[in-house]
């Protein structure tokens, strides 16, 4: 994805939500990105915008989400695959990590296939 002004973003916002909900999306958003491991803030945050379809709770949802792991907000609305094709491709990568003997990179992994299996 190309990079993102703030003022693309405001008016990809301004286009998702009604207008007197725009001070709480933009606060809402404004939570991702306080943390040093939270980069790349406004393509994430146009990311969860797009995938949040105007919906408030959804957002806030995909806020929360980021802040945990601001790379499943960036495959979710970026990648080709479905999330459930992208968690069964996970999960085949933990099982072949174990059969490596790399037992924490497989429980990462599968944790993060459980959490796109439960965002579908």
């Amino acid at each position: 994805m190309s990079s993102m002004t703030k003022a693309e973003l405001h008016a990809t916002i301004a286009e998702t939500f009604p207008q007197d909900r725009l001070e709480d999306v933009i606060a809402l958003l404004d939570e991702y990105g306080t943390e040093s491991h939270e980069p790349e803030i406004t393509r994430v945050q146009f990311d969860i915008v797009k995938l949040s379809k105007g919906n408030l709770a959804e957002l806030k949802n995909l806020v929360k989400q980021a802040k945990i792991d601001y790379r499943d907000i960036l495959m979710w609305a970026e990648s080709p695959l479905s999330p459930q094709e992208a968690a069964l491709i996970i999960n085949q990568l933990a099982s072949w990590m174990e059969k490596d003997g790399k037992q924490e990179l497989a429980s990462e992994l599968r944790r993060r296939s459980q959490r796109i299996s439960d965002s579908c």
